[in-house]
This record gives structure tokens, C-alpha cells and sequence, in this order.
């Protein structure tokens, strides 16, 4: 098979490289792990390498060596190569023996999923700036305040995952800091939150909603213009899941005994030490 397109320049800034984020890969499922950035010359994917490359060890459809990018910094092209894999290799579902790649394409690896795409250098490069409650001078704590930095400024929702202490909170608290947002940070912990009180915690609710109820705005609207922090978000009733993702997407809340929604201005980082892909996958968490 030939190349599934015309050769394309991948478009870079100058604060940018390209590189490939993994997505998805067996047994972990959907991942969360920093770029891997392309050097000049091939890049190894594969389940078994003898030197530096993308590393698949986990992923048994992947072949030892299974594929190769290569990547010309002078064009800016990059190109996918088959190594002769066993189950070959995909670019938008398409299988391929040598392609040219451009940003967004997603290639398939035994069972693991790539993105392509051009990252923001800060991930890899550039000064390690102190960030306050999160010390030390490993790799991985390096990266991590690089990344909090990178990720902070944008709308994006983050997702922090983690065990029991080991400061997810206290990255909620830089990456609001860091955001550049007026209103305040309102973290709320949801396995401390009654079931049957959740949605009027979060929502809020209108006088009479209930017997003796008083107005109340909820967390969302206190959070707004400012951050709301759910810790244990694994922990919230799945009655109130499918209510807090309409209020992700329309950035308004409907409070309990009201009929209209109300605009809410609200950054959303949410934290757990569950693993969510495989409550989804068993449907005890709304995917």
C-alpha cells in the first residue's frame, strides 16, 4: 500500500515541536502522559527496542519494532513507516505501509492510539520556575510544574489523578493561581457529600424548592469566575453525573426548583484516586 496522502508540511510556531501523544493504550486504557517529541531523523515505535523510541511494552498487538517516523525539520514533513509489523498500521483508520503524516491525524499501533500533533516546547524545554507546596528537583517533579504552567492559563478542564495525599489538591490550588482568573477557588470534596444533597450543594436551589428551603446558589455559582475544584469526583451520585456534564457544556446550571438555567462562569479541575476508565467500562461512572 502507498501513502494515504500527498506530502504536507507540518505547521509549527516557533514555541513548538512535533511530536506524538499517546491516547490510549492496553492495559492502562486512556492515558494522560506528556508528549513525545520527534527528533530529527527516525523515530522507533514499538513493544520491544533496542534504543530510544516510543516504548509500547504493554501493548501485546504491538510488534517488536512495529513502525518508524521519520521527520525532515527542513520541510517540516514527517512520514510513517511499516516495519513489517504482524497487524500492521493505521493513519485514520486506514492501514498503510509508508504515509505522510500531518497534525491531527491519529495512528494505531497494535491497540494503542497516537495523536499527531505540534506541542508547546514548554513541556520539555525552558526554565523550571518554582511553584509554591510542590519542592523537589526530580524528572518527574520538573515536569510536572512545567506542565501546571503550560496547562493553567488555558479554559481547559483537568482531570488530576492520583493516590490519597499525594497533593492533587495543592495542584488544583497552582493551576487556579497560575490561571490569571478574578474569582475564587472553591474546592469541595464529593465523598463528603450526602447523596440526596448533592445536586442542591452543587447547583444550588430557589425558596421552597422544599419544605423550609431558603435561596442558596450552590457551589458552581460561588466558584463563578474562578475555579471549581472537585475532589473524589468518582464518589458523585450517578443521578447528579449526567447534571454536572450539561453544566460543563452549557456553563449554566439549572438550581434544584428553578426551570431556568443560570449562566455560570466556572473553570472545572476535578481529582480522583479511582480509576474511571474501568468505572465507565463497568457503568458505575457516566462516561
Amino acid at each position: 500500500m502507498k501513502t494515504t496522502k500527498e506530502a504536507a508540511p507540518l505547521r509549527l510556531a516557533r514555541s513548538t515541536s512535533p511530536a506524538l501523544r499517546l491516547l490510549y493504550t492496553p492495559p492502562a486504557g486512556v492515558v494522560s502522559r506528556p508528549p513525545h517529541f520527534l527528533r530529527e531523523g527516525a523515530t522507533q515505535i514499538g513493544r520491544e527496542l533496542a534504543g530510544r523510541g516510543l516504548l509500547l511494552s504493554d501493548d501485546d498487538q504491538a510488534s517488536r519494532v512495529h513502525a518508524t517516523v521519520h521527520l525532515d525539520s527542513a520541510s517540516g514533513q514527517l512520514r510513517v513507516v511499516d516495519e513489517g509489523s504482524r497487524n500492521g498500521t493505521f493513519v485514520n483508520g486506514l492501514r498503510i505501509s509508508d504515509s505522510h503524516l500531518v497534525e491531527g491525524d491519529i495512528l494505531r499501533i497494535g491497540n494503542s492510539l497516537l495523536l499527531v500533533r505540534s506541542e508547546p516546547l514548554a513541556v520539555s524545554e525552558g526554565p523550571d520556575l518554582p511553584i509554591a507546596g510542590l519542592l523537589g528537583s526530580a524528572p518527574a517533579m520538573r515536569q510536572l510544574r512545567k506542565t501546571i504552567r503550560l496547562v493553567a492559563p488555558t479554559p481547559a478542564m483537568v482531570l488530576l489523578l492520583g493516590e490519597s495525599g499525594s497533593g492533587k489538591e495543592v495542584v488544583s490550588r497552582a493551576i487556579h493561581e497560575l490561571s490569571g482568573r478574578p474569582g475564587p477557588l472553591i474546592a469541595i470534596n464529593c465523598s463528603a457529600i450526602p447523596d440526596s444533597l448533592a445536586e442542591s450543594q452543587l447547583f444550588g436551589h430557589v425558596r421552597g424548592a422544599f419544605t423550609g428551603a431558603a435561596p442558596h446558589s450552590g457551589f458552581f455559582r460561588a466558584a463563578h469566575g474562578g475555579t471549581l475544584f472537585l475532589d473524589e469526583v468518582g464518589e458523585l451520585p450517578a443521578a447528579v453525573q449526567p447534571k454536572l456534564l450539561r453544566a460543563l457544556e452549557e456553563k449554566a446550571v439549572v438550581p434544584v426548583g428553578a426551570t431556568e438555567p443560570v449562566a455560570c462562569d466556572v473553570r472545572f479541575v476535578a481529582a480522583t484516586n479511582r480509576d474511571l476508565a474501568g468505572a465507565v467500562e463497568a457503568g458505575t461512572f457516566r462516561g
